[in-house]
Order: structure tokens, then C-alpha cells, then sequence
């Protein structure tokens, strides 16, 4: 679908273009005349223009848009009422008064630009006041304008801006709609130019315009969030479904009893939060009290979350995010762009019965299941990470930093810098108690130490299993031995990199080179060639470290926004020679914790397999809570 989006997008401007040209003529022929109505003298003009119109619909189609209300809830819609009042002022002349003489292209670029693009895609203004103002500002104009087709295409866009589920599709709906608005500008210039031989300028500023506007078409079609594939069939609750669920009385409910409304998009969502808590009961995950009946979790996690992204939260700023990504979050992020990874409610489950008997996974969700599994890991080093440590009052038995996978959890999203968005306090707590930055450069010296460190914690915790506690600590390996080679990259410590890449392969935890290590899906490769590191390059391919691997907007190592990169890294890369087959991201994580081949054996441990031993125990066991089933 995105070649075909290509293909529409680039007509589209063609046919702008092409209605600038002929409607410029007519303009001047008309107005010798003295006549304003072109449509009545010349059909076939409306014709082109409908023709736009037809293309910009069907760039619309494929362009791969989510349609729904965004639930941006009342609070949020009087922000977004008052952040519009400026331009409801600004726009109604237009529509009440309208001028004497034909809207000219300057006012309509004038109107687009200022009422409907500046809002959505600069401010995130959303819903019914987008809707409002392109009305006020189009309704006078649409009678009287010479390119009234051209309105009808700045209404349409704004009506479907108005139910795009996601901010990410109201910003490309909007720019979808604006390049034939800046292409017939480009053709209304190139024409004005051929017949009076002026203001040639205006051609090439026209012409940057409308470059800039397909680009930036190509550049947010493109644009996915991607997840590993063993997760493809997990669900990701979305924070106004949490909200409704809070404020009806529900509490939280495994995945299978959720209906489809409750899930969001993790690949198109703004917001990302990985939950990692320990289980208050091995069935249910949370327990009801006098003074928790809905539950202890989804109380906690509403509350944290809406202190992020609440309106309340306006003049609450806390400092920890720069003070435009608060207002950003706080006035424009809806109910569908905060999507939540909760493993009860993510992965399948087992369930109860009214009688209180276990009700067992279907094959089908076994499987789901044991494919999410392995990948879980990766979420916690990649996404930011709120941490539930809350327990009921009086209870000892639950403590977070006393379970053996919450505390690997932790610390993957440690190493990861995943923890200072939503867990600050903790990290805060763990930084001061350890001596430990996770935001400072890792020296060897330094992930030798963490390592015995952590791998001293995990001893002393709670394990069903020693076969747990081992692949806890080849997890934490592997992580620690990632986060030290993206640090030694961007520090050039080219030898240190030579030897954390031959501890890897020796430990056969190589394929850790085809994981993203940050939150845009760079590689290490990526990395490497961003620090301008050739010789990193060179040590990451004959390491195997894939060159075809894309980030978050779609870029290869090579690229940059689509762009090639003209560096020697990037040159080292394009001639070097990389894997061509590489293993399955499952492959990846099973072999990344500690998987050995034995002669004459097949692997003697998987991750998989103690996943499901782990889970195996918890379901047979009487151990209320004894284990997180959140897999670090």
C-alpha cells in the first residue's frame, strides 16, 4: 500500500500543479472580462480540480488512517476550545462577513495555514474545535472564491482530521490535504511568471513549498512503531479504556474477557508505557479489599498515568520533561495515543469461574502466549517503564525489589534508560543507594561491576527455580554487555568494542546485534554510523550485525530521514558485507540467554522452556504472588 500511496501522492501534486496553470489563464481571461464565475464559461476546469479531489481521496484511502473518535475527553476539549478561541476570532469575518471581491490564493493559503495546519500538526488541536473553525473560515469563502474546489478539499480534510483515532493520522490526513493547496499555488505562480515574466522567486519558494510538503507525506506514512514478531499477537490496552474501566467500577480483567474497544495501535500510538509489577495473586494478578474493591493495580496505574497525561495536570508541571513535552501530553494526547503493556491483560491468561474453579488456556491462546514470551524482554530495554511497587496495607509478602524478575525487569529497563520517564522515584532510590548513573558513559570496569552486583542481588531473591535464576542472569548479561557497547561506540573506545563483541560471540550471545537499543529502533549499526565510528562499523559486520535493519522512521543504518548518509561510516557500511539470513527475533532471545549446545544433545535450555516452567509452578502452586509473570 505505501507504493501506491507513493504513486497518488505524486499525482496529486502533478494535478495541483496543472489546476494552478490552466486556472491562472482563465483567471486572466476572466478577469478582462469582468467576469469572476470560471466554472459557468470553462466545465472542464472543475473537471481537473474534481480530478485533484479524486486523487487527494484516494492518497486518503491508502495512506492507512484510522478512523474514530480520539476520546480526548471534556477537560481536554475546553483546552483545545480555548487554544482555538484566538483563531475563531481570527476566522469569523470570513465566514460572516465576506469580502467584496473573490478570495484570493494568498487568503486561502492564508486560512489553511493559520486555522487548520498551525493547530493539528504544530499544537495537536483535535476534535470538534478543528472542525469548528475550518467551518467559520470556509463557509463565507466557498461561494465566492475562484478555487472553491480547493475549499471543499481544506473542509473535507478538516472533517476527517476530526475522527482520526491517532494524532500521527490527523498530522498525515492534514498534509495529505495541504499538498494540493501548496501545488496549485506552485502552478498559480509558474503561470503568473510565463505571462508577465515576474516574481520568478515565487517560483522556486513555491516549488521548495511543495517538495517540502510530499516529503514530509513520505516521511509520516512511513513512520511505524516496530514491535518484535513473537508479539504480534499481544494486546496493548489503551489509557482511555483504563479510565472508563476506573470510573464504572470494573477491575482489571485478563486479556480474552476484554473487548476490542479496550486495545489500541502500539505501531501508530504516540505513547509506549511498559508495566512491570509483581502478581498480589497467581490467578488474578491483583486482589480485592474493603479498600481496594476494584483493586489495588488499576487504581495505581490510572492515577500514574493521568499525572502524566491528564489536563489537571496543566499547571503542574514537575520538571521531569522539558516543558513542551508536558503541555504536549497534558492538552493533546487522547485516549487512543497512550497505549499500556500489562501482561495480565496483554497476553493470554488463564481465568476463574463464579464457582472459583481455573478455567486453562485454549491451544490457541498457548500459543500466543509461548510466542510473546521470549520477546517480552525487549520491551522493557526499548519503551519507558512504569513501575507498580504498590502493595495493600500490612502486606510484607509482595514487595517488588523482592522478587527475582521484577528486580531482572528493573534492571533491563535500567541499563535500557527506560526509567526516568514514569519511575523516577525509583530510579532516584537506586541510583542513590548503588552509586550507580544509568545515564553515565559505561566503562568496561564499570559493567563488570554492575554485573557482579546485580548477579549478587539476584541470589538473594526469590526464584521458584534455580533454572530461573540462571536465565535471570544471562538476561541481565546480555543486556549489560548491549548497553556497554552503544556506550563505547559513541565514546570511540574502539578496542573496548573489539573485546565486548568476541566476550559476545564467545557466550553466544551474538544476535544481540539485531536488537533496536533505543527509543527509535537504532541498531548498533545505526549507532556506529550516526558516531561516525567506521572502524565500529567494520567490527559490528564481521560480527554479523545486520546493515538492512530499519528504525522507528523507517531508516536503514545508511539513511537519515530517507536521506543517504555521505559519512565514512555509512560509506564502511554500504561496502561491507553483512549477514543476508539472519535467525528469528525468537531465535535471537533464545539464544541470547544462555542456550548451549551439548554434544549429542539438543539445547539443554531454552528461554521458552522456563517461561513455561516458571508459569507450569505458578499455576500448580498455592504460593499466592510467588512470581512475576512479567518476563524481564
Amino acid at each position: 500500500m505505501q507504493k501506491v500511496f507513493r504513486v497518488f501522492i505524486l499525482l496529486d501534486f502533478v494535478l495541483g500543479c496543472l489546476s494552478g496553470l490552466i486556472g491562472v489563464a482563465l483567471w486572466e481571461k476572466e478577469k478582462a472580462e469582468g467576469s469572476w464565475m470560471l466554472a459557468a464559461h470553462m466545465p472542464w476546469y472543475p473537471v481537473v480540480e474534481l480530478a485533484g479531489l479524486l486523487t487527494s481521496a484516494t492518497a486518503l484511502a491508502t495512506s492507512g488512517v484510522t478512523f474514530g473518535l480520539p476520546d480526548l475527553g471534556g477537560g481536554r476539549l475546553r483546552v483545545h476550545f480555548a487554544v482555538c478561541l484566538w483563531l475563531i476570532i481570527y476566522g469569523a469575518p470570513t465566514a460572516v462577513c465576506p469580502r467584496f471581491y473573490p478570495t484570493t490564493l494568498r487568503d486561502l493559503m492564508e486560512n489553511f495555514f493559520f486555522l487548520i495546519s498551525l493547530p493539528t500538526f504544530l499544537l495537536g488541536v483535535r476534535g470538534w474545535p478543528c472542525l469548528l473553525v475550518a467551518v467559520m473560515s470556509c463557509a463565507g469563502s466557498l461561494v465566492h472564491s475562484p478555487v472553491s474546489l480547493l475549499m471543499v478539499k481544506i473542509c473535507f480534510s478538516s472533517v476527517c482530521a476530526t475522527f482520526t483515532r491517532y494524532l500521527r493520522d490527523q498530522r498525515l490526513v492534514v498534509c495529505i490535504m495541504a499538498l494540493p493547496i501548496a501545488s496549485y499555488n506552485l502552478g498559480h505562480q509558474t503561470g503568473l511568471w510565463i505571462l508577465y515574466e515576474k516574481a520568478s522567486y515565487l517560483v522556486f519558494v513555491n516549488l521548495l513549498l511543495g517538495c517540502v510538503m510530499v516529503y514530509t507525506n513520505l516521511l509520516l506514512r512511513r513512520r511505524h512503531r516496530y514491535l518484535p514478531p513473537g508479539l504480534k499477537k499481544a494486546k496493548f490496552v489503551r489509557l482511555g479504556y483504563l479510565r472508563k474501566m476506573l470510573k464504572t467500577g470494573q477491575r482489571i480483567r485478563r486479556c480474552q474477557e476484554l473487548p476490542d474497544e479496550a486495545f489500541g495501535n502500539p505501531m501508530k500510538a504516540l505513547h509506549l508505557v511498559i508495566v512491570s509489577h509483581r502478581w498480589l495473586d497467581p490467578i488474578t494478578s491483583d486482589i480485592v479489599s474493603e479498600a481496594h474493591p476494584q483493586g489495588l493495580k488499576l487504581k495505581c496505574l490510572v492515577q500514574r498515568l493521568e499525572s502524566k497525561f491528564s489536563p489537571q495536570q496543566f499547571c503542574r508541571w514537575a520538571g521531569k520533561w522539558s516543558l513542551l513535552e508536558h503541555l504536549h501530553a497534558t492538552c493533546c494526547v487522547g485516549g487512543w495515543d497512550v497505549v499500556v503493556f500489562f501482561d495480565f491483560m496483554s497476553i493470554p491468561q488463564r481465568g476463574l469461574t463464579p464457582e472459583g474453579e481455573v478455567i486453562p488456556r485454549t491451544p490457541d491462546e498457548t500459543l500466543v502466549f509461548t510466542e510473546a514470551l521470549p520477546n517480552m524482554g525487549t520491551l522493557y530495554s526499548l519503551f519507558p517503564v512504569l513501575t507498580l511497587t504498590d502493595t495493600p496495607e500490612g502486606d510484607t509478602d509482595h514487595a517488588y525489589m523482592e522478587s527475582g524478575w521484577c528486580v531482572c525487569e528493573f534492571t533491563i529497563a535500567l541499563l535500557g534508560k527506560q526509567l526516568r520517564r514514569y519511575s523516577e522515584e525509583m530510579l532516584s532510590d537506586f541510583e542513590r543507594r548503588e552509586s550507580f548513573s544509568s545515564f553515565r558513559a559505561m566503562s568496561e570496569s564499570d559493567a563488570m561491576s554492575f554485573t557482579e552486583i546485580m548477579s549478587d542481588k539476584l541470589d538473594s531473591l526469590h526464584f521458584l527455580h534455580q533454572t530461573d535464576r540462571d536465565v535471570a542472569q544471562g538476561i541481565v548479561k546480555a543486556f549489560v554487555g548491549k548497553r556497554l557497547l552503544y556506550d563505547l561506540i559513541w565514546e570511540g573506545d574502539m578496542e573496548g568494542v573489539g573485546h565486548v563483541l568476541s566476550t559476545l560471540a564467545e557466550d553466544d550471545l551474538q544476535p544481540t546485534l539485531s536488537e533496536p537499543v533505543d527509543l527509535r529502533l537504532n541498531t548498533l549499526l545505526h549507532v556506529a554510523v550516526q558516531a561516525q565510528q567506521p572502524k565500529a562499523v567494520e567490527l559490528l559486520l564481521s560480527h554479523g550485525a545486520p546493515r538492512n535493519a530499519k528504525n522507528l522512521l523507517g531508516d536503514k543504518p545508511t539513511e537519515w530521514l530517507a536521506f543517504p548518509r555521505m559519512n565514512e561510516a555509512a560509506r564502511a557500511v554500504r561496502a561491507g558485507k553483512g549477514l543476508e539470513l539472519l535467525p528469528t527475533i525468537i531465535d535471537i532471545v533464545e539464544r541470547r540467554e544462555g542456550i548451549r549446545r551439548k554434544s549429542g544433545r539438543e539445547f539443554s535450555m531454552t528461554l521458552r522452556a522456563a517461561g513455561t516452567r516458571r508459569q507450569m509452578a505458578r499455576d500448580f502452586s498455592n504460593m499466592s504472588g510467588s512470581s512475576n509473570f512479567s518476563l524481564g
